[in-house]
C-alpha cells in the first residue's frame, strides 16, 4: 500500500465506506485479513499488515488478521495448490474459520 498510494486511497476509502454503510445500518462487520501463502518465517508483507490494521482501526472496524494462526504451519500446507499463494485449502480455511468464530464469541461475550 505504501509503494503505491493511489491503490491505498482507494482501500481507505473502501474500508470508510464499510464503516459508514455498516454505522448508518446498524451491521456489525468483521474485517478478515488473508496472509500471502508464502514461506511466513520470513514474510515480506508485515508492514501491509499493519497498514491495513490501522486503516480498519481509524474507521473503528473489527478485524481478524490470520497472520499469527497461519504462521504456525508451513506455509505449504495451507495453500489450495502449490503455486497458489493466494488461495487457502481446507486446512486453512478451518484455521480461519475458528479465529473468525473467537473473535465473534469475544463481541457477544
Amino acid at each position: 500500500l505504501a509503494e503505491n498510494r493511489c491503490h491505498a486511497e482507494r482501500v481507505e476509502r473502501a474500508y470508510k465506506g464499510i464503516a459508514e454503510t455498516s454505522s448508518e445500518n446498524n451491521i456489525s462487520s468483521l474485517i478478515v485479513i488473508f496472509p500471502v501463502l508464502e514461506d511466513l518465517s520470513t514474510y515480506q508483507h508485515f508492514e501491509i499488515h499493519e497498514q491495513i490494521t490501522g486503516i480498519l482501526n481509524e474507521n473503528s472496524l473489527e478485524q481478524v488478521d490470520l497472520l499469527q494462526a497461519y504462521s504456525k504451519f508451513p506455509a505449504a500446507m495451507l495453500r489450495q495448490a502449490q503455486e497458489d499463494t493466494i488461495h487457502p485449502n481446507e486446512l486453512g480455511h478451518r484455521i480461519a474459520a475458528n479465529q473468525i468464530h473467537k473473535k465473534i464469541g469475544e463481541k457477544i461475550n
